[in-house]
């Protein structure tokens, strides 16, 4: 690694240092570049990649035109740093494939939970959001009541690392949704899957509603390869 790396590196190390221990304090602005880069000995461009890898790693916030924020990473910023690193692992198609993977079992696993610890609040949370997905088919509310539906069963886990996972994969559906030729029936369709889905954790029946996720999910997952596929033809 080259001298530049390495005080990029000392920046980093040290920015992060004072933020956890209070001597930068939270929601406070970081020292100008100007500042990092006379108490470093370095150049601006070697300061601006230290502020994008501390931003990156959740410890700052910036805004276009003002200085970084100092700020303590969240579940979501940890999440998001590994699906980055997932992506640059293995590359896009194969990477979304073993996160598409972990969320079923994220699902599966949350669902599981939810047979065994759903009570009355949790079923009607579940129950509101299935009926406003029931509400919101062929109108552009759809998307997001999917969402809030699958969402509802998850956090009945009360597993945050879980639910900051869920959320991950959250973003990914939102960017990568397609249109479909007759979006009223997929709409539809994809209501009374959830529709059984509640049935069967209403009636408890556990491996009816662990069958009814996986097959879901996979079929939402090979219909998002195959209008990426098509994109390309």
């Amino acid at each position: 690694m080259n001298q530049n790396g390495n005080l990029a590196d000392q920046i980093v190390s040290d920015l992060i240092s004072g933020i956890r221990e209070g001597v930068l304090p939270v929601g406070k602005a970081l020292p100008t570049e100007r500042e990092l880069s006379v108490r470093f000995g370095t150049s601006r461009p070697t300061v601006r990649e230290a502020l994008s890898r501390i931003s990156l790693l959740g410890y700052a916030k910036t805004d276009a035109g003002k200085r970084p924020i100092a700020k303590m990473p969240t579940l979501g910023d940890a999440m998001h740093v590994a699906r980055e690193h997932i992506g640059n692992l293995w590359g896009e198609p194969q990477s979304i494939a073993y996160l598409e993977q972990l969320r079923v079992y994220i699902e599966c696993g949350a669902a599981r939970e939810a047979v065994r610890r759903a009570g009355g609040l949790e079923l009607a949370k579940i129950k509101a959001a299935l009926d406003a997905n029931k509400a919101a088919i062929n109108t552009p509310e759809f998307p997001k009541t999917d969402i809030e539906f699958h969402r509802a069963i998850v956090e009945i886990s009360a597993n945050p690392i879980l639910q900051a996972m869920h959320e991950l994969f959250i973003r990914d559906i939102i960017k990568n949704r397609s249109e479909h030729v007759d979006q009223s029936e997929h709409d539809r369709r994809v209501y009374l899957t959830h529709e059984a889905i509640f049935d069967a954790l209403l009636d408890q029946k556990e491996n009816e509603l662990l069958q009814l996720i996986e097959d879901h999910l996979s079929r939402s997952y090979r219909r998002r390869l195959k209008a990426q596929h098509n994109q390309f033809e």
